[in-house]
């Protein structure tokens, strides 16, 4: 904690902080105090603050403000602040700092945001066309069948929210002493004054995030147990769009499945494509990827998690709702429409006519024109258009 000496001899005069100059020939000159000399003693100021001040024959410079200091104190010293907040909580009986939020706000803009915008409803719905009404109510009755929750509001729970806001003792504020200190004295200060401010910092912050969790039990339909139930049990899939958690920090695998469809060679022959997720996750870039080992002629190997080739594709860097959405339909794109048979564009071909990157052959694939899902209608042969 700031000041690390505490013998360092400060003044508190109008205001401001003022640290004591540290004396070089240049700095002499410029204050106009010949080092040989007793500098001439400054009464303190009272209103006016001055730049420079003389007490106690030193010299001392015009720093910051206390008050300023501690409201930003969290800024400057992150780590510092940090610890201290999990001290504050531990001494309240919470092994971590409590939240208020049940669903983060990266859960929220996939379950309010992108799920919505990829969900088919029963009515032949169409991407970009899927209610978030639709979402909860799908959701909730997934629920019921499966006997892990139940539907509506707990004001219970949103009373614990409210408790967690209002409850704890209040700390009272010591001013700090005009005059001289030494910086024991100022940290003496500033951890009190810290626990305070940290105090009304956590009721501000649990106050602001049971208001946005309220606003998302709204937007949910009053089904306030969906909300922890998909935060409880962190994944989700409807009609092949979903979700789960990577670890245990606020980090997601969105994806969309590609379902099963055909791409044709040059010759006219069609190979069958099994189903796969187009996936990005949330902890870089958001390029996407197909998940479970997968080949395709814009795949470079048979594997896991390859990111798909796109042509002039430049990855979001940060997480959003319209960088995700992009990025899965930039990768689906791909997979579906991207492979011209005539050019054999990629890093394999299917018929084995083009270049062939690494070894990868698509022969397990191909089936005869009179296969049930094509005859059908089941399957789609993806990029006979071109």
């Amino acid at each position: 904690m700031w000041p690390p000496d505490p013998d360092l001899p400060l003044v508190h005069a109008a205001g401001f902080i003022y640290l004591p100059v540290q004396f070089d020939p240049a700095v002499a000159r410029e204050v106009g105090a010949p080092g040989a000399v007793e500098p001439p003693e400054t009464p303190l100021p009272e209103a006016a603050p001055s730049l420079l001040l003389v007490s106690h024959g030193r010299h001392y410079v015009r720093a910051f403000r206390p008050q300023t200091f501690l409201n930003v104190y969290h800024l400057l010293f992150p780590q510092d602040y940090e610890r201290s907040r999990e001290v504050f909580w531990r001494g309240r009986g919470y092994a971590a700092p409590p939240t208020g939020r049940v669903v983060s706000r990266k859960l929220a803009t996939i379950i309010f945001d992108i799920l919505p915008y990829f969900i088919r409803t029963k009515t032949r719905g169409r991407p970009g066309q899927g209610s978030t009404a639709t979402l909860w109510e799908r959701i909730g009755t997934q629920m019921r069948r499966s006997g892990r929750g139940r539907s509506g509001n707990d004001p219970t729970e949103t009373a614990g929210w409210d408790r967690l806001g209002r409850d704890g003792p209040e700390e009272g504020r010591t001013e700090l002493p005009e005059g001289h200190l030494t910086g024991g004295q100022f940290r003496v200060w500033l951890e009190q004054a810290l626990g305070h401010n940290l105090q009304a910092r956590e009721r501000e912050r649990l106050a602001r995030e049971v208001r946005e969790q309220e606003e998302m039990v709204a937007a949910a339909g009053g089904q306030a147990a969906v909300l922890r139930h998909l935060a409880a049990r962190r994944a989700l899939e409807i009609d092949g769009v979903g979700f789960e958690r990577l670890g245990e920090k606020d980090d997601y695998l969105i994806y969309r499945r590609t379902g099963v469809y055909g791409l044709r060679d040059s010759f006219g022959r069609v190979y069958l494509f099994p189903d796969g997720r187009v996936a990005v996750s949330t902890r870089g870039p958001l390029h996407p990827v197909v998940w479970e080992k997968y080949k395709h002629p814009l795949l470079l190997r048979h594997a896991r998690r390859q990111q798909i080739c796109i042509k002039d594709f430049q990855a979001p860097g940060e997480f959003s709702a319209g960088g995700v959405i992009t990025a899965l339909e930039q990768g689906l794109n791909a997979l579906y429409y991207g492979y011209n048979y005539r050019k054999r564009n990629g890093y394999h071909s299917l018929d084995r006519m083009g270049r062939d990157l690494g070894g990868v052959s698509f022969d397990d694939y191909k089936v005869a024109k009179d296969h049930p899902l094509l005859v059908g209608g089941q399957v789609e042969v993806t990029n006979d258009f071109i």
